[in-house]
């Protein structure tokens, strides 16, 4: 008989991202001490959910088992696969950026690129003349309220041609459901990379505003990050904030109207 699951926060993820570290399980979903961490860290593949990540040297990994498809949650669009060895690094960076935002209450879901993926989710996917199919690495639904705010996370962790920003700038003119686009970044050699890509794209940034943060100070608050915006520094907490007041104040207007 196939055993039985409860849905917890590290089996969520792990569904979401495909993997899961022992730095991201520490971080976010430890409970008591460092000895009972390590306890439940160890008892994860013992239950048999878990299993060892198949790369000899991510040995602090783990991956679902083939019972995986006991997890059902509203927060997993899809079940997926383990990534590439090669980008490990990047969507445990990225991992971690979006946990944090999660329990700083800035955002109120979020969906991995890996998941827009399998279920083919068309309106999010960047693709036009000169784009290459691809998806937001992180989209995000901010903490407001009323209707959802899609923002997408672009998280570079190293410069790529100023050629591929051009192409990604262009896709992202026709994805609609995305009102902004937040890029983290390693350096601000890269921002300023990215930057002139996308005024070389004459991408509409009144439209639809770009962002750009450091992925250091991200990682440690992103409530208090700084965050560039076309034509202001802001913070993102600050943002969620205003655009939450509002939303507010509209509704209370519309009730007083009523």
């Amino acid at each position: 008989m196939r055993p039985r699951y409860e849905p917890t926060g590290a089996a969520i993820f792990t569904a979401k991202m495909g993997f899961i570290t022992r730095r991201i399980f520490y971080e976010f979903y430890s409970s008591g001490d460092q000895r009972n961490t390590q306890k439940h860290w160890l008892n994860l593949e013992r239950r048999g959910l878990f299993k060892h990540y198949f790369s000899p040297t991510k040995q602090d990994t783990l991956v679902l088992s083939e019972y995986k498809n006991e997890i059902s949650s509203p927060e997993v669009a899809a079940i997926v696969s383990p990534p590439h060895v090669g980008v490990h690094n990047h969507d445990e960076t990225l991992g971690r950026i979006v946990l944090r935002c999660q329990r700083q209450e800035l955002i109120r879901s979020w969906t991995s690129e890996a998941e827009l993926k399998k279920i083919v989710a068309t309106e999010f996917k960047l693709e036009g003349s000169r784009q290459t199919a691809k998806y937001p690495d992180a989209l995000v639904q901010l903490n407001v309220p009323g209707p959802p705010v899609n923002v997408a996370f672009e998280l570079e962790l190293s410069r790529k041609k100023l050629k591929r920003y051009e192409d990604v700038a262009f896709a992202y003119q026709f994805i609609k459901p995305v009102k902004a686009v937040f890029f983290i970044c390693i350096n601000d050699e890269i921002i300023r990379a990215i930057q002139t890509a996308f005024r070389r794209a004459r991408f509409p940034s009144h439209e639809k505003p770009v962002g750009f943060a450091l992925a250091s100070e991200w990682l440690f608050d992103p409530t208090n990050t700084r965050l560039e915006m076309p034509t202001r520094r802001t913070t993102f907490g600050c943002l969620v904030s205003e655009i939450s007041e509002k939303r507010s104040q509209s509704e209370e207007a519309k009730n007083a109207i009523v």
